[in-house]
């Protein structure tokens, strides 16, 4: 897969935020923020209701910069229903750099 988004984050800055579109008219109970790098996975969080914008139309995740070490990842927004398994929504390709 071409990873054409490229990102410089010094561990200094702190967090790291991206703002995702999510597809329209499919709407879940909780959503999670999966970081993968490599097929293994570096980080997740439980994104909050207010992570939500433009009246679900997209997602705003927030990132330890720390976390982000030079490679390529794959961000994926999962969400689930009330009792259901986790569902991938959404996933982001990019790649940090030095």
């Amino acid at each position: 897969q071409d990873v054409s988004n490229v990102l410089a984050a010094p561990t200094a800055v702190g967090r790291v935020q991206f703002t995702l579109p999510l597809p329209e008219a499919i709407k879940y109970s909780g959503y999670q923020a999966v970081l993968q790098r490599g097929g293994a996975q570096v980080f997740s969080q439980e994104l909050p209701r207010d992570a939500l914008i433009n009246s679900g139309k997209a997602v705003v995740v927030s990132l330890p910069s720390m976390s982000l070490r030079p490679g390529r990842y794959i961000l994926y927004v999962t969400g689930r229903h009330e009792s259901g398994p986790y569902q991938t929504v959404q996933y982001y390709a990019f790649s940090v750099k030095e």
